[in-house]
């Protein structure tokens, strides 16, 4: 119309790299929105997910070897009865595949309840297996009391003997449920498997340079439209070795993303050693860093072992509950049940027992075979002990016997010049 300016068309909206980085900043904004809600799992089970991450399965299987690893024992309780059947039916190998059931669940999930399967052997009640269920469908009521969820509705599972729970950092009366350990772990997880995609995307859309033509724009929009058309059909055909002009052109950018892989690799570090710091308490013992004193490596090793050895004092409660019932069902409820004890480092080192039993230092062989798990002889006949020595050493046997008299001739002159016995 007369007297007004005539509306310039709409621009169309550029293509190739402008759309590209477009979306690398709509994926890269999606990322950060999604980091600030990355603070736990849906339930439980979601914590599986991150056993496809090397670092932070390697760490929990670590964790896990290493508490299963701490020595225990049983003490006697001087019932023979008692005694005998804890020697033929709760050996050593059965209570270890116990706590590897119980322990695995309850450091990934925070609790693991067990269903115990009995079975029969000869007059003896003993536990055949221990049946673990869907994590998720286990709940707690009010009181503490264990129950499950199915398509019928909620179960109390309060059968006796029938039923054992092993929490990490819980009770039945306060936070029933427990502490994952890998909760703590999560959210570096995430970081770091998102600053994967996230790594991944911007490689895939900056790894080959892209070009962009700088020219005067013309005055009428749809001959700088034509212009632009032609210049991006002429940068597209550029192969190799070619060469070329084009008119009004004034310079040629390239787009190429910055930095170096090296930077991604400091990110995935960092990320690595806040989940080694909630995995195991440390990072020196299970990374591998640039630095770092053999000292301060002892300290982390020893923190490393004082987390382990923590576990392990958790996991004794469960396994006397279970030995408890395994006792009271066979002999009775007033039965003495023996205890699980473990030999952690507060036991002295060999070399100093040995050294006390040397100085005829009075100590308790029963405390000895039980805390060193040194087999104890069954009789007189199966002792195998260290033929005793002279503190001279072993006399010397010559070919030749010396004579009585020759040896005292050459005892008298000892002491006037040396002698060689050949």
């Amino acid at each position: 119309m007369f007297g007004k300016k005539r509306p310039k068309e709409a621009a169309q909206k550029p293509k190739d790299d402008t759309q590209l980085t477009a979306q690398f900043i709509q994926d890269f904004t999606g990322f950060v929105s999604f980091m600030a809600d990355t603070k736990g799992v849906s339930q439980l089970s979601d914590y599986e997910e991150m056993f496809n991450d090397a670092r932070a399965s390697s760490l929990f299987y670590q964790r896990r070897n290493e508490t299963l690893n701490v020595p225990f024992y049983i003490h006697a309780t001087g019932v023979k009865k008692v005694d005998d059947f804890v020697a033929s039916y709760l050996i050593e190998r059965t209570i270890r595949k116990w706590g590897w059931e119980l322990l695995t669940g309850a450091l990934k999930y925070g609790h693991q309840p067990a269903e115990i399967v009995w079975k029969k052997e000869g007059a003896y009640y003993t536990i055949d297996y221990l049946k673990t269920h869907n994590i998720d469908q286990y709940s707690y009521d009010s009181s503490g009391q264990l129950c499950y969820s199915d398509i019928n509705g909620q179960h109390k599972l309060d059968q006796p003997n029938k039923w054992v729970i092993h929490r990490h950092e819980g009770s039945r009366r306060n936070n029933p449920t427990g502490e994952s350990i890998l909760r703590a772990a999560y959210w570096a997880y995430s970081f770091k498997r998102l600053g994967f995609e996230f790594w991944l995307s911007a490689t895939e859309k900056f790894s080959v340079p892209s070009l962009v033509a700088l020219f005067e724009a013309a005055k009428d929009p749809k001959k700088a439209d034509a212009v632009a058309e032609m210049v991006s059909s002429a940068i597209q055909d550029i192969q190799a070795g070619s060469g070329g002009a084009m008119a009004g052109v004034t310079d040629i950018k390239e787009i190429k993303m910055s930095g170096s892989v090296a930077d991604f690799n400091m990110l995935i570090s960092a990320c690595d050693v806040q989940i080694a710091y909630a995995l195991t308490g440390q990072s020196l013992a299970t990374n591998d860093p640039t630095s770092g004193s053999r000292a301060l490596g002892e300290v982390h090793a020893d923190t490393m072992a004082g987390v382990a050895s923590n576990d392990a004092k958790g996991l004794l409660y469960t396994l006397q509950d279970l030995i408890g019932m395994v006792i009271r069902l066979n002999f009775g409820t007033d039965a003495e049940v023996p205890e699980i004890k473990l030999v952690t480092n507060n036991t002295a080192p060999w070399e100093i027992v040995a050294s006390a039993i040397d100085k005829g230092i009075p100590l308790s062989r029963k405390a000895l075979y039980e805390q060193y798990n040194l087999a104890q002889p069954e009789d007189e006949e199966d002792i195998f002990m260290k033929p005793a020595s002279s503190p001279m050493g072993e006399p010397l046997e010559f070919a030749d016997p010396i004579k009585t008299g020759k040896k005292k001739a050459l005892s008298e002159g000892a002491s006037r010049r040396p002698v060689t016995v050949l």
